[in-house]
């Protein structure tokens, strides 16, 4: 899998590079990197994937990349449809060959230990490609789920003014290309997914999320296939996904790293136990 970088000055809020990357199918694909600190370990690297209607370049993805890279190396993925990437969006039919360029990617860069942190819809992508490919990607040792729904067909906004201030004009202007007709496609729920995952999966999700309700992260907490994490979040307004970036960044931010910093070191495997915070 072939990727051209291209490169920029890393500032408080531009990546190091910009990758073109290839879907299986053609698709052309456009992700940011950021390089990891000093410190980091080298083979750790860092996914983040995006909701729907969000982009790498999405300030909330960025704000998670900059926390990461202490860890490591973390690229964010423009799905199909999404920013400077081609094609259009399925709702999850076809996502999948997106995220497995992006993991041939880190792979090919030379990443042994992968964590993953899929937010909303991206979640249900990482879940799916995971439950249908369970051991091509023996690298990716945990998944963080951001807000994920259980199935996007029955996902019900509870509109209000108090959104308002969650509202982030820079996508509001750049709103994804799509194949409707794929919206109503059947999918397994996320949970039905997960229970083919042997591996620790974090769900961190707001009790009064405005779009994906909380017992969605509930449902999914309760699967078995490895160590499961629910990490709840009450303070504040109905947060969704990367409004948690936004509003509650220090209780958002800590829960992220405490599940994902223990298992990425070396020697660490899926065993263990999950928890209910």
């Amino acid at each position: 899998m072939s990727a051209a970088t291209s490169q920029s000055p890393l500032s408080t809020s531009e990546p190091a590079e910009r990758l073109r990357l290839f879907a299986d199918d053609g698709i052309r694909l456009n992700a940011e990197r950021w390089p990891a600190a000093r410190e980091a370990d080298p083979a750790v690297a860092l996914l983040v994937l995006p909701g729907f209607w969000r982009r790498a370049a999405s300030s909330g993805t960025r704000g998670i990349c900059r926390r990461l890279v202490d860890l490591g190396e973390v690229t964010a993925l423009d799905f199909r449809g999404h920013g400077a990437s081609a094609g259009r969006y399925t709702f999850g039919r076809e996502e999948g060959r997106d995220l497995a360029a992006l993991l041939d990617h880190a792979r090919e860069r030379g990443a042994k230990r992968i964590g993953i942190v899929a937010l909303s819809m991206g979640g249900w992508i990482a879940a799916d490609l995971l439950a249908r490919r369970p051991q091509t990607y023996p690298e990716v040792r945990c998944v963080a789920f951001v807000g994920t729904p259980e199935d996007p067909n029955l996902v019900r906004a509870r509109w209000g003014l108090d959104l308002l201030p969650m509202i982030t004009f820079q996508d509001v202007w750049r709103p994804p290309r799509l194949r409707p007709r794929t919206l109503r496609d059947p999918r397994p729920r996320t949970s039905e997914n997960l229970a083919k995952i042997p591996i620790p999966a974090a769900f961190l999700h707001h009790r009064d999320d405005w779009l994906v309700a909380f017992g969605d992260a509930e449902a999914q907490a309760r699967t078995g296939g490895g160590p499961r994490t629910l990490v709840p979040f009450t303070e504040g307004g109905r947060y969704h996904a990367d409004s948690l970036v936004h509003f509650l960044p220090g209780p958002f931010f800590a829960a992220l790293l405490s599940f994902l910093g223990p298992h990425l070191e070396a020697g660490a495997g899926g065993a263990g136990k999950g928890r209910v915070a």
